[in-house]
């Protein structure tokens, strides 16, 4: 069952934030991924077997580098000067329009709820949509029109 609700307009940032956060989700899932490692360190110790001590250090070395550059690159716009950060998407009679572009894969996207702001997934992109950006709507309907297109909505962590 389709919902309509009116007009719903906002503003989506894809700036260095929003590729900071998504490159956090996923450490954080790589992080879970490598869970197993991590017990088999432990199971490496107490057996004292060294290659796989080794083994399993390589990948927690990797994550944590890669973690050093994301903090290094958090507030740093400038790798992004090439681009557009800030987008207007208008939701308009079951549609999606961004940069009064109608976007047809609206339906594969994810949305992360936290407390001040929305986080969007989409196939190419990410965007933070902030509790204040709506001029045309409010955070509820846009998720309550989420919900009825069968979008994915998670909760951030």
């Amino acid at each position: 069952m389709v919902i309509s609700m009116g007009n719903i307009k906002f503003i989506g940032y894809n700036n260095s934030k929003a590729l900071n956060l998504y490159n956090h989700l996923v450490l954080f899932r790589v992080f879970l991924y490598l869970s197993p490692l991590y017990l088999s360190i432990v199971f490496a110790y107490v057996f004292t077997i060294l290659e796989l001590t080794i083994l399993s250090l390589l990948p927690t070395m990797i994550l944590l580098f890669s973690f050093i550059v994301f903090l290094f690159k958090k507030l740093d716009d400038k790798f992004l000067e090439e681009t557009k950060q800030k987008h207007q998407f208008l939701i308009s009679e079951g549609r999606v329009y961004r940069d009064n572009k109608e976007v047809k894969d609206y339906k594969s996207w994810k949305i992360y709820k936290y407390k001040s702001f929305l986080f969007i997934i989409t196939k190419h992109t990410f965007y933070i949509i902030y509790n204040l950006d709506y001029s045309a709507g409010s955070r509820e309907t846009f998720l309550e029109w989420a919900r009825s297109h069968g979008i994915i909505i998670k909760i951030g962590y």
